[in-house]
């Protein structure tokens, strides 16, 4: 009977493979600087834009292109929501320095923190269905500490890791791969400080609650009911045809590349500029009788404020930042990702707007600062 292959032996077979198919190794297929490679646009519902939208898109047009330059930034992907629904979307630069393989709207990058919220839509799903409740102790679902020697663990809530009060760090000192200690720094539900590991804590206890992986429920729940098939929360070897290489502050490929096969709710969602704007457009629907929808009242739950982020004069809901722009409601949330990867994703409930933003490089949040500041004053 054949042996099967070592795990060494097929890891080996893996790389050569990614080095032959990656884009980041492949020999250039157009034409010019990167920063002025554009894919072709898409536009979807109305053939016409809003005169609005459409001085919003040719002012951020012009900018792009320049900001690139400027911040050393390789790659960017955009995409646009009006009227609550996708209705353009647009690639610049190229996946990976070096090469001229254009980004476009399919170009997989790192969600960063952007995939909390994400994680935070299936939990409330959950909650409706009365399968998790926000205000029972994490320890409890998770039937033994989590911490070792501190009480207050107890205290700890689904809520209270939503809304970055649980007292803990962002990260404990080696990472949370690390197993070194966990420290609570405050009484839980007192203050707000951002933690990625109060999301892993509470992704434990959802996974403990409902016997699923991360990854497994993301897919079955909403990746695959809102079709948005180049998302998830583990890498996924199809990705590499379309997937993006991370650069550095000079716009230089990172040399060691870290793949993430182990789900982490904080930061390892693996998406779109596109499919990214379409879970934008799910929370935006009037319509929310759709069976993966979470209701309008927990909506609107998810987006009342509960703790407040002094830092970027914020509240902050349920996996959201909240913050009032000229009398309406700004929902938002931004990431960043050490294998060099800055993203920020917006929308507005009262208008149906919105805007992704990824790109592929450490300066990449100077650029989409300085874009949704000029899409924020446009067109108006």
């Amino acid at each position: 009977m054949p042996q099967r292959p070592s795990p060494w032996l097929l890891a080996l077979i893996g790389s050569l493979a990614f080095f032959v198919v990656s884009p980041c190794y492949a020999e250039p297929a157009a034409t010019g600087t990167a920063s002025s490679l554009r894919s072709p646009v898409r536009t979807y519902g109305p053939q016409q834009l809003r005169p609005a939208v459409a001085a919003k898109i040719a002012a951020i047009e012009e900018q792009i292109p320049r900001l690139m330059e400027e911040h050393h930034v390789p790659g960017v992907s955009v995409s646009l929501i009006d009227d609550r629904q996708l209705v353009w979307s647009r690639g610049y630069g190229v996946r990976c320095a070096g090469t001229q393989h254009q980004v476009d709207p399919d170009t997989v990058m790192e969600a960063c923190s952007m995939s909390k919220p994400f994680f935070a839509y299936l939990l409330l799903k959950m909650v409706e269905q009365q399968q998790f409740d926000l205000s029972h102790s994490l320890v409890d679902y998770l039937e033994e500490d989590y911490l070792d020697a501190e009480p207050r663990q107890q205290q700890i809530t689904g809520q209270m890791a939503l809304t970055h009060t649980t007292g803990l760090p962002n990260w404990r000192e080696g990472g949370w791969r690390s197993g070194g200690p966990l420290a609570i720094s405050f009484d839980p539900g007192t203050e707000f400080c951002y933690s990625g590991e109060g999301f892993l804590m509470l992704q434990r206890a959802v996974e403990k609650v409902s016997g699923v992986g991360l990854d497994k429920m993301a897919r079955e729940q909403l990746i695959e009911p809102l079709d948005i098939h180049h998302t998830r929360y583990v890498w996924d070897d199809r990705f590499v045809v379309d997937a993006s290489c991370g650069h550095d502050s000079k716009g230089r490929v990172k040399p060691i590349r870290k793949y993430y096969h182990d789900a982490n709710a904080a930061y390892t969602l693996y998406t779109t500029s596109e499919d990214y704007a379409r879970f934008l457009v799910e929370i935006l629907q009037d319509d929310r009788s759709a069976p993966h929808s979470i209701s309008a009242d927990m909506r609107t739950r998810m987006l009342t404020p509960i703790s407040r982020r002094d830092d970027q004069q914020a509240e902050w809901g349920l996996g959201w930042g909240l913050r009032s722009v000229d009398g309406s409601q700004q929902v938002y949330h931004s990431g960043s990702n050490g294998t060099g990867f800055r993203c920020y994703s917006e929308f507005f409930p009262e208008t149906g707007t919105g805007i992704v933003i990824m790109t592929n490089a450490v300066a990449g949040r100077s650029l989409w600062e300085a874009v949704v500041e000029k899409w924020h004053s446009s067109g108006e």
